[in-house]
């Protein structure tokens, strides 16, 4: 973990969260969801790290990025000409960032620099002023609220839509300040009391909860069951690769390990080419 101090990063940061008290009546966080508080708060108060303007709707939030990201971010600040075009950009674009580590997992790259086999997420200052939430994309939507001024930021709620996670997208670069950065390596351990006696899990028990995670969060709406499939589909290609799915999976379940996934995407995976296209999807949910 480093930690990163610009004075004039800093001091852009400021004067782009200072802007945002011209705003009237922001709905702010800690009461529009206050039984689901952002996840990082008591991890960020447990730690001292304090001064956040929550009236401005300002809470640590997490961008997955490459320690070679991590130069450019951290000398030079976001950059929105580039933001959400790395793995897609299911609100429009933006800055994306996340509560749960499990989804900045999901951007999290290594690269061959000097830390190489390391991936790399941002612990930001965001100050995400009036959020335009949504349960599902919607760019027409995003787009008519942003050319009336009526928000600063998206906030995504695939939490209360589908039980995944929430995502914020902030339009100004410069209200995001990376404070710290952490680099880690991935590793796969196996779960304890669960699956086969080697600690993997059984194909037949990640194949029922993955119908579940599904089922539960669509209830049989093939709208519903295409926008999961989009989310899982992080980098917008249209099928969901090996690692799509362990960063998908691992949200519900711990330990996943490499054989694992590919025994239930060979499960899945029809015209044998490693992924799972969106019509094997329906196939393997029995649509």
């Amino acid at each position: 973990a480093h930690r990163i101090e610009d004075a004039a990063m800093w001091m852009r940061f400021w004067e782009a969260r200072q802007a945002l008290e011209k705003r009237d009546n922001m709905d702010r966080f800690s009461e529009e969801f206050a039984d689901r508080p952002i996840k990082t708060k008591p991890f960020a108060e447990a730690a001292g790290l304090v001064g956040l303007r929550e009236d401005l709707n300002e809470y640590f939030l997490l961008h997955g990025t490459s320690p070679q990201g991590v130069t450019g971010i951290s000398s030079d600040g976001f950059r929105r000409a580039l933001a959400g075009t790395n793995k897609g950009s299911m609100f429009t674009r933006g800055c994306y960032l996340a509560e749960c580590s499990s989804k900045t997992d999901e951007y999290a790259q290594t690269d061959d620099t000097f830390y190489e086999g390391l991936a790399a997420v941002l612990v930001c200052r965001a100050a995400c002023g009036q959020a335009f939430c949504v349960l599902k994309p919607d760019d027409e939507a995003i787009e008519a609220a942003k050319a009336a001024n009526e928000c600063d930021s998206v906030l995504g709620d695939r939490e209360q839509a589908v039980g995944t996670y929430r995502e914020f997208v902030i339009f100004n670069e410069c209200r995001i300040y990376p404070e710290y950065v952490l680099l880690y390596e991935r590793l796969y351990e196996k779960p304890e009391g669960e699956g086969e006696e080697d600690g993997e899990y059984e194909t037949g028990y990640l194949s029922q909860r993955m119908r579940e995670i599904v089922e539960q969060g669509t209830e049989g709406d093939e709208d519903k069951i295409r926008d999961i499939f989009r989310e899982w589909d992080a980098d917008g290609d249209g099928i969901i690769t090996k690692l799509e799915l362990v960063c998908a999976m691992a949200a519900v379940c711990e330990g996943i390990k490499p054989n694992d996934i590919e025994a239930l995407v060979e499960e899945c995976d029809r015209n044998g080419d490693g992924a799972i296209d969106y019509e094997e999807f329906l196939a393997f949910l029995g649509f």
